[in-house]
């Protein structure tokens, strides 16, 4: 009897993972040594300049109570990035660490790469809440605007929210 229950549990278990992962093209879940977390593939920022993009990918480890978001700033000339921050709605969030991993020259653009840690839920509420978003470099001769425009922003935001929910549902899940 307890063999059943047992196979019963682990088959709710798999179950459970299946219907409840978050989308797979754009996040990935893994088990690590601090326990569950979420992989964002990389996304870029549409943008209006041409010479410059944003790229972005995060990682969220449910022990942890903050998220690392990893960008590209991709440029024609190379750029010195001081900060970063997003803003959405009016409302700011700046990294609780930032630190920049290399530049190189790749073809004829340079590509910045730099790390930084956001707090978990101010980053969830504000992607989660606002109507519009921006990622916002700055560098030391100009400051680069990255906004989503309002239709794209409605979707991205949607699926934002769905793979926050599941996130937080998958990483609470108890055997």
């Amino acid at each position: 009897m307890k063999k059943i229950i047992l196979l019963l549990l682990l088959l709710l278990s798999t179950l459970t993972n299946v219907v409840a992962q978050p989308n797979s093209s754009r996040c990935v879940t893994f088990l690590g040594a601090d326990g569950q977390g979420t992989f964002f593939k990389p996304h870029k920022v549409p943008s209006d300049n041409k010479d410059v993009r944003f790229e972005y990918d995060m990682t969220y480890i449910e022990k942890k109570d903050s998220i690392t978001l990893n960008f590209s700033f991709i440029t024609k000339d190379m750029k010195e990035v001081e900060s970063m921050y997003i803003q959405g709605d009016g409302k700011t969030l700046k990294p609780l660490y930032q630190q920049r991993l290399f530049i190189e020259l790749q073809g004829e653009k340079f590509i910045t790469r730099i790390h930084t840690v956001f707090n978990f839920n101010k980053l969830r509420d504000l992607l989660s809440n606002s109507n519009s978003v921006s990622f916002i470099v700055v560098t030391k001769d100009k400051t680069y605007t990255n906004t989503y425009k309002k239709s794209d922003w409605k979707k991205e935001r949607i699926v934002f929210n769905k793979i926050f929910y599941l996130t937080q549902m998958l990483s609470h899940e108890k055997l």
